[in-house]
C-alpha cells in the first residue's frame, strides 16, 4: 500500500497541500503501531478496509487544514 501511495504522490499533480496529507496518511500507516490501532478499528467496523481509513484520514487533515487556515 505505501508503495502504491508513493507512486501516485511522485506521479500526481497535485497541490502542496494535497502531497502533504498524503505523506502525512503514508507515515501514519507506515508506522506498526497506528496498524495495530487502524487492523482493530477496521476489524471493529469503523473502517471497510485500510484504503476506506486512508481516505478518511486524508480528508479528516484537508478540513483541518481549511478551518486552520481561514
Amino acid at each position: 500500500i505505501i508503495k502504491v501511495i508513493e507512486a501516485r504522490i511522485a506521479s500526481a499533480q497535485t497541490s502542496v497541500k494535497d502531497k502533504a496529507i498524503l505523506n502525512i496518511v503514508t507515515a501514519h500507516i507506515s508506522d506498526p503501531n497506528q496498524m495495530l490501532r487502524i487492523n482493530t478499528d477496521i476489524k471493529n467496523g469503523k473502517y471497510k478496509d485500510i484504503q476506506d481509513y486512508a481516505l478518511q484520514y486524508a480528508q479528516t487533515l484537508r478540513e483541518t487544514y481549511d478551518a486552520i487556515s481561514q
